[in-house]
């Protein structure tokens, strides 16, 4: 499917304010700038099956075009001056063959004309959230990631993920970019799943 194909799919519902999700999932514990989604979870909606060709299925292209498709349909509302990826384990990326969050930053990158920093890494390589509820979520992550990159410093960094459910990996990360003296964090992924 091409680009203004996908863009113009039906079934990209967002009947949710994103603003609001962000409040309910982070409260206080971490300033959120602003939150961008493309779309929520249905059982059968488009971005389901999208996402599942972009992690099991190797379609790294298809991970692109949606990041460009999510840039394009919130450009007016970001505000920042580099993206950073959720990086995964470097276990998973020997399985995958890539980090789908970091190939959904490359598609809005390649459209914002702004920097990728790969500026996170995963240190513990931890079991998939798919199954955990909300509190083994924030478990599993604590202490996973770690900062590698000193270049956040002052910059509006957009954290991009693959998908946002409780919240717990987004925090984690960007509690590491605000130690390492990041100005302000925005969050971006494709969809918002409820836990």
């Amino acid at each position: 499917m091409c680009f203004n194909c996908l863009d113009t799919a039906a079934g990209w519902p967002t009947e949710f304010n994103p603003e609001l999700l962000a409040q309910e999932l982070f409260g206080d514990r971490i300033p959120i700038s602003s939150t961008h989604l493309l779309a929520t979870f249905h059982t059968h909606s488009p971005l389901r099956k999208a996402l599942h060709a972009i992690k099991y299925q190797g379609n790294k292209q298809l991970a692109q075009t949606l990041g460009a498709i999510l840039y394009r349909r919130q450009a007016a509302k970001m505000h920042f001056d580099c993206i950073v990826p959720v990086p995964i384990h470097l276990d998973k990326i020997k399985v995958r063959g890539y980090n789908q969050a970091e190939e959904i930053a490359l598609g809005i990158s390649e459209s914002s004309q702004l920097p990728l920093l790969t500026a996170l890494e995963k240190v513990q390589n931890t079991s998939s959230q798919t199954l955990l509820n909300r509190k083994e979520r924030w478990e599993n992550v604590a202490d996973s990631f770690q900062l590698k990159d000193p270049q956040v410093s002052n910059r509006h960094i957009l954290l991009v993920d693959d998908t946002l459910t409780t919240g717990a990996t987004l925090e984690a990360c960007a509690e590491q970019l605000l130690h390492g003296g990041a100005a302000s964090i925005s969050i971006a992924a494709l969809g918002y799943a409820s836990a």
